[in-house]
């Protein structure tokens, strides 16, 4: 029986394993910071009461400025016996003030938002803020030793902060054994030196220190393994009876799905359109019709600003020599970008032409970096007015609620083996909440996803709800059990459902209205277009092709708009040159474009995620820990 158990159980984790959720985030400018003072003590009970102030010079009128801190926390632990596991802590904040200031707090997608600032005020100029907070990190669940892992500076900040300093008290002193272990962390999220060189001062009470000239994203960590027993009545996670468990976990599950039901929907009409909407970037448009910022969004401003007039496209032989399909391509700038250009085109910009021209097969590693730091702000674009649904947030709390309480009773039903049903409940509740969270994620894809990404889709559903399945039959297979199988699996089929169907309570808002049925229209346009249309349509305009082409890109129909064409006559842009005319026409530009322009980058891309994966598992780093996050202006 514990062999089956086994077997379900390792099997379910290493599916888990493949999978991630993203979500973007915004930057915004308008000010720098000129000085930055965070006063902590970390107190026996896991809790660090924090005082921060901050100075800021507005270089442009804003509200005020916003302070944003995860409430999530990973750590690679040492469980005993030589194995180590990374544990993953929700964390918590409370007692904010904020001092002579206005201000909201907020919880969403794991982070805890401190809004500073008046909606109807504006302010500019030097000014100061003063807030302070508890931020409470719970009990570790483990045995060998205790850890302080803490950020006294978040790796979020989107801008640059000339001087930081800090210092944090400790209400149980350090030993010197482990004072000689402490650690700083400085730098980029998931670094392990202190890239910053900040300089500190150490006592068994007491660590201070500074740094200057601080760029955006960068973080300062505190890391010193303790002994069992430094920390003393921290937070921690009250159980319930199974009964009462199950019961609730039936009831939230029946009720939310009545309210998936009975949720009254929007939906767009779909109109016929041919040309992309009138001052909206083809990365916009990427992001309205999916509710996600891709790679491929931003990619596809290329041949957008080249139509624009702002860079010209060359084909030249690789670094082999090869040319034609094995062909490089290289970006010459032409001219800058307006000054009112969104921050994501000028992060990106800046970041091709730091070097002019700059050939795309000899990007340096940074240029991840600032594609990072550009998607992020696509991203942010659609936030306030522009904000594209809601309902996520509320979707996602309920659908936890139901599956946490699912969890307990699962993780408590059995009355010898509670270890391995903690963890099978963990898995099979998790697997459900998952499978939520990826449909919240991608729900506006419903009506652009292409057949091989449905493929995919279905597969993560079917993975997501087979390894919840299995995970329950593992631990109800016994005869130790609280309730019979039936119970289990009829709250469970209730949850999957849910999860499958919690997309209907994400409500687009009339922004998001106003452009979706013209875009599914366009979309549908590109599909279906008969060649006497396009025909006209180039006869009016002979740059059609051209400047429907990075629209076509973001709805991933760039080869099936190429082949609209093959019969066509279209003339080669005057911003693309460098082939061998006598084999051009729109398939084969389409081709060497998306090739050329999309492989460079996205592999630059993997080697970066694959580098940070590998370094954020590691016991500690730069930006881990509690505390952290960041903030911008409004």
């Amino acid at each position: 029986m514990r062999l089956i158990k086994s077997l379900f159980l390792i099997g379910t984790i290493s599916i888990l394993c493949l999978f991630s959720f993203v979500f973007v985030g915004a930057d915004e400018g308008g000010y720098r910071i000129e000085d930055y003072k965070f006063e902590g003590t970390y107190h026996k009970n896991n809790t660090v009461t924090v005082k921060e102030t901050i100075k800021v010079q507005f270089t442009e009128s804003r509200h005020g400025i916003y302070r944003t801190m995860p409430l999530f926390m990973d750590v690679k632990r040492d469980v005993g016996n030589g194995k180590k596991e990374v544990l993953k802590y929700q964390n918590d904040v409370k007692d904010v003030n904020v001092e002579n200031w206005d201000y909201d707090t907020d919880r969403e997608d794991n982070y805890f938002d401190i809004k500073i600032g008046s909606r109807g005020t504006y302010v500019d100029g030097d000014q100061t803020y003063k807030l302070s907070y508890t931020y409470v990190m719970p009990d570790d669940r483990v045995k060998t030793g205790d850890l302080i892992f803490y950020s006294v500076l978040g790796a979020d900040w989107n801008v640059d902060i000339e001087h930081f300093a800090f210092d944090m008290k400790f209400e149980e002193p350090l030993t010197d054994k482990e004072k000689d272990g402490f650690k700083i962390y400085s730098g980029t999220y998931g670094g392990q030196t202190n890239g910053l060189d900040v300089q500190t001062d150490l006592t068994n009470n007491e660590i201070s220190g500074e740094a200057s000239g601080i760029a955006p994203r960068q973080a300062i960590t505190l890391y010193c393994p303790v002994h069992e027993g430094y920390f003393v009545g921290a937070k921690t996670v009250s159980k319930t009876i199974p009964m009462v468990l199950i019961i609730a976990a039936a009831a939230l599950a029946a009720l939310l799905l009545l309210y998936i039901l009975f949720k009254k929907q929007k939906k767009a009409v779909q109109t016929v359109e041919f040309y992309p909407p009138e001052g909206m970037s083809s990365a916009e448009v990427g992001v309205i019709i999916d509710e996600m910022a891709d790679d491929i969004d931003l990619i596809s401003l290329i041949p957008w600003w080249g139509e624009k007039g702002y860079l010209t496209i060359e084909e030249v032989p690789d670094k082999k020599g090869r040319e034609g399909k094995h062909a490089a391509l290289l970006l010459h700038k032409v001219k800058e970008l307006p000054a009112d250009a969104p921050l994501y085109q000028r992060t990106l910009f800046d970041a091709l032409f730091a070097t002019n021209p700059r050939n795309l097969d000899d990007l340096p590693r940074s240029f991840s970096d600032s594609f990072s730091s550009a998607k992020q702000s696509l991203g942010g674009e659609f936030r306030g007015e522009k904000q594209l649904s809601t309902g996520k947030a509320k979707a996602a709390v309920l659908l936890f609620l139901a599956c946490a309480a699912y969890f307990g009773a699962l993780a408590t039903s059995s009355m010898v083996s509670m270890k391995e049903n903690l963890i099978m409940g963990a898995i099979s509740a998790g697997a459900v909440f998952a499978l939520g969270l990826f449909r919240l994620a991608t729900h506006g894809q419903d009506k652009v996803r292409t057949k091989g990404k449905w493929i995919t889709y279905c597969i993560i559903l079917l993975v997501l709800a087979g390894a919840s399945i299995g995970t329950m039959l593992a631990a109800t297979l016994g005869d130790d059990t609280f309730f019979k199988f039936p119970v289990y699996a009829g709250v469970l089929a209730v949850l999957i459902i849910n999860g499958i169907f919690i997309g209907r309570l994400v409500v687009p808002t009339d922004f998001k209205l106003q452009y979706y049925g013209k875009l599914l229209g366009l979309k549908q346009f590109i599909k279906t277009a008969e060649i006497e249309k396009l025909q006209m349509l180039i006869d009016e305009d002979p740059s059609y092709f051209f400047n429907v082409l990075p629209y076509a890109m973001v709805f991933g129909l760039s080869d099936h708009w190429a082949k609209q064409f093959k019969n066509l006559k279209v003339k080669p842009p005057t911003w693309y040159y460098g082939y061998n005319a006598m084999y051009w026409n729109a398939f084969y530009f389409n081709t060497m474009l998306l090739s050329g322009l999309r492989d460079p980058i996205q592999h630059l891309r993997t080697e970066a995620m694959v580098k940070a994966a590998a370094s954020a598992a590691s016991s500690g780093f730069s930006g881990g820990g509690g505390g952290g996050g960041g903030g911008g202006s409004w």
